[in-house]
């Protein structure tokens, strides 16, 4: 068997087992222990339930970005208790409105992500309809320098020359 194992390397662990000396294992199993202690560090590690304390929503995330990672972290979590993912949904928003609404009545993850979702809504609209007062704004704005730079009394401009030479 470990003369096969052989042949299901490539790169580094080829280059691994090709330096082991010879005579130093002597039986599969201490070929498969030596294999896991060298190459342990490559090894995915599963997530728990205490990394999700490191998903925090930052200064330049949006709230459905945070929603976003928080979802896709909860779902690499095995046995997540409801109260522990509650409570680091509650701590890791920084939008205080959803935090109170969420103190006031905890339900369950579902409903959270619910009323995070009427608040994700909400803000888009209100930054559509607050854009459409911004670009009504900044037009008047634009219409209001370009009536200023205008020489009063009309629209056509007129030379500033004061001598003309004569043609013949």
């Amino acid at each position: 068997m470990c003369r096969a194992f052989s042949l299901t390397l490539t790169g580094h662990s080829r280059t691994w087992f090709n330096n082991v000396p010879e005579a130093f294992i002597s039986s599969f199993g201490q070929l498969r222990a030596k294999f896991i202690k060298a190459f342990v560090i490559n090894s995915q590690r599963k997530k728990d339930a205490t990394y999700l304390l490191s998903i925090r929503q930052g200064n330049k995330n949006t709230l459905c970005q945070y929603m976003d990672r928080f979802r896709n972290t909860t779902l690499e979590i095995h046995d997540l208790p409801l109260e522990m993912e509650m409570s680091v949904m509650l701590q890791g928003t920084q939008l205080t409105s959803l935090q109170e609404s969420l103190c006031l009545d905890p339900t369950s993850p579902a409903d959270f992500f619910g009323k995070a979702n009427k608040y994700i809504l909400h803000t888009k609209v209100m930054r559509v309809v607050g854009g459409n007062e911004d670009i009504e704004q900044k037009r008047k704005e634009c219409d209001d320098k370009e009536d200023s730079s205008r020489v009063k009394g009309s629209d056509v401009p007129r030379p500033q020359f004061h001598h003309y030479t004569k043609l013949l």
